[in-house]
C-alpha cells in the first residue's frame, strides 16, 4: 500500500500520466475498493495537473550598499607645514608647567615643612635628623622639578615660535601662488 502511494505521488508530482495498476501494485477489486485497503479505484483518481511551468524572473538588480560620505580631502603639505613643531612645543611646554608646579612647588612645601619641623625646640635629636634629611631631599626634588619645568617652559615656547613662523611662511608662499602678476595684469587662481 505504502509504495503504490508513494509511486502514484511520484508520478503526479513528475507530471506524468496516470499510473498503470501494473507499475504501481495489484489492480483494486471490481467492487470498487481493494480487499486489504479502502482506496479508489484507478479511473476514479483524478490527475492531478501540475501549475504550468513559471517562466524564471529577473532577479533585482543587486542594491549597492550606500558607500560611506568621502573624508575630507587631507590638507595640502602647505597646510601641514610647521604642525609637528607646534606640538611638540605645546607638549615641551605643558610637561615644562606641571614640572614647575607639581613637583618643583610641591617639593618647595614639603622642604619648608620639614625645616620648620626640624627648628621646633621640642623635638628629639634623631627626629630633627630625619627632619633635615627630608628637607635635603625635598630640596633636591625642588631644583630638579624646577630646573626641568624651566627647560621644557623654554624649548616649548622656542618650538611654537619656529612652528608659528614655518606655518606664517608657507601661508604667504600659498597665497603668492595664488595671486600672482602676469603680462596682462594680476592672476587670482582658486
Amino acid at each position: 500500500m505504502t509504495g503504490s502511494l508513494v509511486a502514484r505521488v511520484v508520478a503526479v508530482c513528475l507530471g506524468a500520466a496516470q499510473p498503470t495498476p501494473s507499475a504501481t501494485g495489484p489492480a483494486p477489486a471490481e467492487g470498487g475498493t481493494d480487499p486489504d485497503s479502502n482506496t479508489a479505484k484507478w479511473e476514479s483518481v483524478e490527475r492531478i495537473s501540475t501549475p504550468p511551468p513559471v517562466p524564471p524572473q529577473q532577479a533585482p538588480a543587486p542594491v549597492q550598499a550606500d558607500t560611506p560620505p568621502q573624508s575630507p580631502a587631507p590638507p595640502s603639505p602647505a597646510r601641514r607645514i610647521g604642525n609637528g613643531a607646534l606640538g611638540g612645543g605645546i607638549a615641551l611646554l605643558s610637561v615644562g608647567f606641571a614640572s614647575l608646579v607639581f613637583v618643583g612647588g610641591v617639593a618647595g612645601l614639603v622642604k619648608l615643612t620639614a625645616v620648620n619641623n626640624a627648628k621646633n625646640p621640642n623635638t628629639v635629636i634623631s627626629s630633627r635628623e630625619d627632619r633635615y634629611n627630608r628637607a635635603r631631599r625635598a630640596d633636591n626634588a625642588m631644583q630638579a622639578g624646577f630646573w626641568i619645568g624651566l627647560t621644557g617652559i623654554g624649548l616649548g615656547i622656542a618650538l611654537i615660535a619656529v612652528g608659528a613662523t614655518m606655518k606664517s611662511r608657507a601661508r604667504r608662499e600659498e597665497m603668492a601662488r595664488r595671486v600672482s602678476s602676469g603680462a596682462g595684469g594680476v592672476a587670482i587662481r582658486f
